[in-house]
């Protein structure tokens, strides 16, 4: 259960129940253009949409969750509506077609999670752009749907007036990974290069490894440097 934001105060997005037989994976990809979910909350249409609080709330059995920002159109197009996959088939379990989607929240567990942007920060939305909701679902000896999936997300603006720093977002997949039965306890590592003339403040990482990651550590980085800082500074 998630109430939605008071009427003018943000916008809720719910999906529809989701069946999951025993044995299958569902993974699906909901598109929502920004303008149509101000206006069905009170909010202006043509007005950016100034997130600053996500709230999230989804039943068990859920693998992953994300909400993204659409881009460059390959084989998802918000045009056609809904994508459906089962089983690793579809358009919507292939990331080439994300590839230069921002992210903008994720969930991979279920229950409840609340996530408040510091003072006058802000992810900002044009009207005419869509988000896309994309949820996973397993029901399987590993992990298990009870009950049909759902998932409730719950968006509040920030007035722009409020707004003194504009939030960006980032995501990135690491391509170049084997796991072999010779090691049974593999580490893989990585880096992201921000370029920006003003110091950057990060708000918020994660990992998503599925059931098998056992540790995420991130830090700030030198450039130079081969030993990792202590767990302090991680």
């Amino acid at each position: 259960a998630l109430d939605a934001p008071p009427a003018g105060e943000g916008f809720q997005i719910e999906t529809p129940d989701i069946q999951v037989a025993q044995g299958d994976e569902v993974q699906n990809c909901y598109f929502y253009k920004v303008s149509d979910l101000a206006k069905a909350a009170g909010l202006d249409p043509t007005a950016q949409f100034n997130l600053h609080h996500v709230e999230i709330a989804q039943k068990s059995g859920s693998h992953h969750m994300n909400v993204f920002r659409v881009r460059t159109i390959v084989n998802l197009d918000p045009k056609n509506g809904t994508v459906e996959g089962k089983n690793g088939m579809g358009e919507c379990f292939k990331s080439p077609n994300w590839a230069d989607w921002p992210i903008v929240a994720n969930s991979q567990e279920a229950g409840k999670i609340d996530w408040e942007f510091p003072d006058g920060v802000a992810n900002v939305f044009d009207p005419d752009e869509y988000l896309m909701v994309q949820t996973h679902w397993v029901n399987a000896s590993s992990q298990k749907t009870p009950e049909e999936g759902k998932v409730r997300i719950n968006f509040w603006h920030l007035p722009k007036a409020d707004v003194k720093y504009e939030m960006g977002t980032i995501f990135a997949t690491k391509q170049s990974i084997r796991v072999c039965q010779s090691n049974p306890t593999p580490e893989y590592s990585g880096s992201c290069n921000i370029n920006s003339p003003e110091p950057v403040t990060i708000i918020g990482a994660n990992g998503h490894f599925h059931s098998r990651g056992k540790q995420f550590d991130i830090y700030t980085w030198d450039g130079t440097s081969i030993d990792t800082p202590p767990d302090s500074d991680r």
